[in-house]
């Protein structure tokens, strides 16, 4: 966590330890351990292990929600659903503590935005939009969806993995290729459309919020059924495992992949592919 760069990686991984010891110690055995181990840090690195401590306790109601669910057989989807609320849950409530203390977490956001606009040479921040740094602003609330899924789902399959041979394994999500959205998911999606022809930027700012992160939101999930579509042909095909893992960092790595794959997935729900695909397989 003290080191640059890999403190990025660290952070990431902060729950699966607590999540291991949880899911292998009753609640009294966890408490004993945990709080041995704040000592321990307190003891060795002072005040720097006072602002560590900080980190891992954010962490702790939702590894003890998730780690709960688990041990009552509680679905894997349902105790990252429940999992990511209330990491959702803790970030807003610091963002309001923020605000009450002064500070201005958002708006700092904002400036670090312009400055590293600012900072970037004249022949490329010419291909920056103009108001980028407002509009990224205004899709907090999506980053941090995806930030928090990213996060819980992360923690979920790694601890899973180290756990796999304990006497508390984690559930398993269903197979990828199952992965499939409802039709009523495009009534939605077309009032945003919608939304999208007469929101600007003289619109209302509330408005304006609910379409620039509703609508990137809605490309993620197309884009996983597309996913589950590409799962399920190569399930049908027999191919390669490596094949789908392939077009996904194919998909992240080129824009217009992403917004093909956007489609494929819309048109799977309208169709349904998939089941066409396995009839004539």
């Amino acid at each position: 966590m003290l080191i640059p760069l890999i403190n990025v990686i660290t952070i990431q991984l902060l729950m699966i330890p607590i999540l291991m010891l949880y899911m292998k110690l009753d609640v009294k055995q966890f408490c004993l351990a945990y709080v041995s181990s704040l000592f321990v840090l307190f003891l060795f690195m002072g005040g720097a292990g006072a602002v560590l401590a900080m980190y891992s306790l954010f962490f702790i109601p939702p590894v003890v929600v998730m780690g709960q669910l688990y041990k009552k057989g509680a679905a894997a989807r349902t105790v990252l659903f429940v999992t990511s609320l209330m990491l959702i849950g803790e970030i807003l409530l610091l963002l309001m503590m923020s605000y009450g203390t002064g500070l201005h977490p958002i708006e700092s956001f904002k400036t670090l935005l312009n400055e590293n606009i600012s900072s970037i040479p004249d022949s490329l921040r010419q291909y920056i939009p103009n108001g980028y740094a407002d509009t990224m602003t205004l899709m907090i609330p999506f980053l941090l969806v995806i930030s928090v899924a990213y996060y819980v789902n992360l923690t979920h399959r790694l601890s899973r993995r180290l756990l796999k041979k304990s006497a508390t394994p984690l559930p398993a999500f269903s197979p990828i290729r199952t992965w499939k959205l409802p039709k009523s998911i495009m009534w939605y999606f077309l009032i945003v459309i919608g939304m999208n022809f007469w929101v600007n930027v003289n619109s209302d700012l509330f408005f304006r919020m609910i379409v620039l992160n509703l609508l990137p939101l809605f490309v993620v999930i197309f884009i996983v059924q597309a996913i589950g579509l590409l799962y399920d042909f190569v399930y049908w095909k027999k191919w390669n495992r490596a094949v789908p893992v392939i077009a996904i960092v194919l998909i992240i790595l080129i824009s217009p992949l992403l917004y093909l794959a956007c489609l494929i997935g819309l048109l799977d729900v309208l169709l349904p592919l998939r089941k066409r695909f396995s009839d004539k397989l």
